[in-house]
């Protein structure tokens, strides 16, 4: 069944998530002139599909730290003295924007131009750009902490996985139990085990970013570490309830894979979440690793503290606990 219906499952994942347009993407508005033209143009922000504005910043300050915490991928500010400039042709737009996405920044400028041109054909209206966190744009700082995330997400899941259900193959699980070790210390210290070499993968991958390609750390280490942890825990726990199930270690192997390719497509690695449709948004946000890419992201990139991402943080220790519960009490059961 896996094989006849994952393929169909996956382009339609791919077809229905990935479009060529960017859309809805969320953006602030900073009015200090409020006179009808800058009324106006906000209005006019509203209606293009591109943009979803869903803030009303009260200044430049309070803006960025929408920004900041990941409220808004963009603030528009218009500044005190747009009617009269617009009149004379010396209008200016500012526009701080959100570079910890390359993908959405690099569209916010040129759309906001060609609404403004289209607001006021006949008076030049100048666009002022300021890229916050990552103002290069590489590509490399949006995708690094997802990759890191997501070896995570399969390493120690297929590892655990594999060698539980190899070792039910064998019959060794039910060689321990007859032990003086209980079947929890069994099953604990082998979840340990797989626990300490998904660290070990997330700490070299992250290592080679930093060392090799200069990916900068903005954000703390030892916050980065925990994350890496409670979703190494996760995965650890998800790959031994699979083991659960499994009779073999292809069956194994089948129950893994559709988790991991859902979690790769839905969970923002590649595409921003903002532009996914509605209708796919609620898995989304049923995938741990949805969580773990907007901490990674925010932490390195933006250098932000738990504070802001505590949110992610409690969601993935919901999820590693409740499973790892599962799982604990699941293959328990069976040994018995």
């Amino acid at each position: 069944m896996i094989s006849l219906v994952l393929p169909a499952l996956l382009m339609g994942l791919v077809g229905s998530a990935y479009s060529s347009d960017i859309k809805h993407i969320p953006i602030g508005i900073v009015d200090q002139d409020m006179t009808p033209a800058s009324i106006s143009l906000a209005s006019r922000l509203r209606t293009i599909d591109t943009f979803h504005v869903t803030e009303v910043a009260f200044d430049k300050e309070h803006g960025e730290n929408l920004i900041l915490n990941g409220e808004v991928r963009a603030i528009i500010l218009v500044p005190d003295g747009f009617e009269s400039d617009l009149r004379t042709g010396r209008a200016i737009i500012y526009v701080y924007v959100d570079g910890s996405d390359p993908i959405v920044a690099e569209i916010v400028t040129p759309t906001l131009e060609a609404i403004i041109h289209d607001f006021s054909p006949s008076n030049q209206v100048t666009v002022v750009s300021d890229v916050m966190f990552n103002p290069g744009l590489h590509y490399l700082e949006f995708l690094t902490p997802a990759i890191v995330a997501l070896m995570i997400q399969f390493l120690p899941t297929f590892l655990t996985a594999i060698a539980l259900a190899g070792e039910k193959e064998k019959g060794t699980i039910e060689q321990l139990v007859v032990t003086p070790i209980g079947g929890l210390e069994i099953l604990l210290g082998k979840m340990l085990t797989y626990s300490l070499i998904g660290s070990y993968q997330a700490a070299v991958a992250l290592g080679i970013a930093i060392v090799v390609f200069g990916l900068p750390i903005r954000g703390s280490l030892i916050l980065v570490a925990a994350f890496l942890l409670v979703f190494t825990i996760a995965s650890v726990s998800v790959g031994t309830l699979s083991s659960v199930f499994a009779k073999s270690q292809i069956q194994a192997m089948q129950q893994i894979i559709p988790i991991i390719y859902i979690s790769i497509f839905l969970s923002g690695v590649f595409y921003p979440l903002d532009s996914m449709p509605v209708s796919l948004r609620p898995i989304a946000y049923f995938i741990p690793m949805t969580y773990m890419n907007d901490a990674m992201r925010a932490i390195i990139t933006k250098g932000v503290g738990l504070q802001v991402v505590w949110r992610d943080l409690v969601a993935l220790s919901i999820y590693a606990f409740v499973v790892m519960a599962l799982a604990v009490t699941m293959f328990r059961k069976r040994l018995e």
